[in-house]
């Protein structure tokens, strides 16, 4: 007898008959009084529940996210969204042991259940979410402590398919729930994929390169690509497409079959940065004075830190119709594109001072006429320096030009 007392009276349900032994047999709309006070006694409990378990758990979870992440990576709101989540699953897992006290009707009771199980699904869901983001706020923490730029672009697709796999998980838990067939349904949804993938060649065929960008590791995030005639700087790596910024910050998308199949220079890859520079002095320099410039070029490729002067190629190496050519080839040892830029600008403004200081004159695309005799007056042509007088000049500019490439002292 108690054995049966306990299973038609689960959990004292018996007590809430007790307290309306009259009254609380009373029915309206299928369900007596006393069920009716007992889902109000329901609903008061787990409000009052959800209250306490959220400030004990939103704590706890703020402790661990500082300790792991630091006060930088915790975002609060993001944290209280997982502590309510986790609450609200424990609230529903007391909800399925405490409702059936109701002795509510057998359709009503097994439609309540399943609305709890399908709910806490959803939550769980939704708890995974918030869980996902937090872990990938720690990853993402940790792979920007690290040199390479592969774990960065890897993050997003990692996080996309957890989203994935936790969203299908659910689902077929959902479906298993309405009694849904799920066997029949993934291999009906297998026969469709593989019609739907026979009508979206495209679609597949940029899958296929994103595995292959991934597995090549042709470029990284924050690499500067060419490509087919354009060029720009990668922001992210997805399943489809890769997203790159072009010089005048637009935002394009270039799919990854596309991709796979066309050469792609990477500029981020770059051991040196080549600077090939042509200056071309006057026909009338003396030779001595274009020998003693090209004494300042090496100078200067020397003097400056950031340029690599054991692989420089500095020569005259052509004469061309208006003016003798110097090839200035050298290769900077820089890390980024405004570092590069930089150096460019001092070397050339040092060329146009080393120039300066020698008295040479750069030449431009011109004809020239020469009148042997002129019938009323003759100009006699401007001298050139002494290459000797300004040998002294010569040494103090690339002292002053070395002196200025030291990096201040540090306080």
């Amino acid at each position: 007898m108690d054995q049966l007392h306990r299973e038609v009276y689960p959990l004292g349900s018996n007590i809430l008959v007790n307290l309306f032994p009259h009254i609380g047999q009373g029915r309206f709309l299928g369900l007596a009084t006393w069920q009716y006070v007992g889902i109000l006694i329901l609903l008061l409990f787990t409000y009052l529940i959800n209250a306490l378990l959220s400030r004990m758990i939103n704590p706890l979870i703020g402790y661990l996210t500082r300790r792991y992440l630091g006060e930088e990576g915790t975002e609060r709101q993001l944290v209280w969204k997982a502590a309510s989540y986790l609450s609200m699953l424990i609230i529903l897992a007391l909800l399925r042991m405490l409702v059936p006290t109701l002795l509510l009707p057998i359709q009503l009771a097994e439609l309540t259940h399943k609305g709890l199980l399908i709910a806490s699904t959803i939550i769980l869901v939704l708890f995974l979410f918030r869980t996902i983001d937090l872990v990938m706020i720690y990853v993402r923490s940790w792979a920007a402590s690290t040199e390479q730029k592969y774990d960065e672009q890897l993050l997003p697709i990692v996080r996309t398919t957890l989203i994935i796999i936790v969203v299908l998980g659910g689902l077929f838990q959902i479906l298993n729930l309405l009694n849904v067939n799920v066997t029949a349904l993934i291999a009906g949804v297998s026969i469709g994929g593989l019609a739907l993938a026979l009508a979206a060649q495209d679609t597949v065929k940029n899958l296929i390169g994103s595995a292959f960008v991934f597995a090549d590791r042709p470029f990284q995030i924050g690499d500067y690509i060419e490509w087919g005639g354009r060029a720009g700087a990668v922001e992210q790596v997805g399943y489809r497409s890769t997203r790159i910024r072009t010089g005048d910050t637009s935002l394009i998308s270039v799919p990854n079959g596309t991709i796979a199949n066309v050469a792609v220079t990477n500029k981020g890859m770059r051991t040196f940065r080549l600077f090939h520079l042509t200056p071309g002095v006057t026909y009338n320099t003396p030779p001595a004075l274009v020998e003693q410039f090209i004494e300042g070029l090496h100078g200067l490729a020397k003097a400056h830190p950031m340029v690599n002067a054991e692989i420089s190629y500095i020569y005259f190496n052509n004469m061309s119709a208006s003016s003798l050519d110097i090839m200035f080839r050298v290769y900077l040892d820089v890390p980024s594109y405004a570092a590069e830029l930089r150096t460019k600008e001092e070397l050339l403004l040092g060329i146009l001072r080393l120039a300066e200081v020698l008295g040479v004159h750069f030449a431009f695309p011109s004809s020239s006429v020469y009148v042997e005799q002129f019938p009323e007056k003759k100009v006699p042509p401007a001298p050139f320096p002494n290459p000797a007088d300004r040998q002294g000049p010569l040494a103090d500019f690339l002292q002053q030009f070395e002196k200025a490439q030291q990096p201040p002292p540090s306080a």
